[in-house]
């Protein structure tokens, strides 16, 4: 990064200005401390906290959930759901659906994805996860618990399709014909 810099300085087509070096020194500084935190997550996420770039803190976090001594610290999980719960709702749902598949025994983990399906159901379809959803308590849990949450999500389906319906362009054509 500091040969990049200096090689800017040195032939970059537009002076450098003083928010560009300022800029420069806070990401190296940020740069030596992920270089410092190595393999332990406590540091990894003191740094991830600082970044803000939201592409760069999803592809450290992916990067360190892919290596095999980290995938395992639920700490590095927890705080990726967090971060993502006002950021990106469907990416956040996809990574609680990998952690309840990783730490099956984690039931806290899965009643809290299911709260998430449900708060986010109220904005967007989220079926693909209640189906996950129902998948485990088929596989791991409770086939009484998996009856309910099919009901349940049938239900919603069904809202889902009646609204479908009741939104077509053959009945709102009338309405809108009527303000012309």
């Amino acid at each position: 990064m500091e040969k990049f810099y200096e090689q800017y300085v040195i032939f970059g087509p537009r002076p450098l200005t003083f928010e560009m070096k300022k800029n420069y020194e806070k990401n190296l500084s940020l740069l030596k401390q992920f270089q410092t935190a190595g393999d332990d997550d406590k540091k990894l996420l003191k740094c991830l906290r600082q970044l803000e770039n939201e592409e760069s803190v999803i592809a450290n976090i992916e990067l360190r959930l892919g290596n095999k001594t980290s995938c395992t610290t639920k700490a590095i999980w927890k705080y990726y759901i967090e971060y993502l719960r006002d950021k990106n709702p469907i990416l956040m749902l996809e990574v609680y659906l990998r952690y309840c598949r990783f730490f099956i025994s984690d039931t806290e983990m899965i009643k809290e994805y299911r709260n998430e399906i449900e708060r986010i159901e109220k904005f967007q379809a989220v079926f693909i996860f209640w189906i996950d959803t129902i998948e485990w308590e088929l596989d791991f849990g409770d086939l009484r618990i998996a009856h309910c949450l099919l009901v349940k999500a049938l239900k919603i389906m069904e809202i889902h399709l009646v609204i479908q319906e009741l939104t077509t362009k053959e009945i709102f054509s009338k309405y809108f014909d009527s303000c012309k």
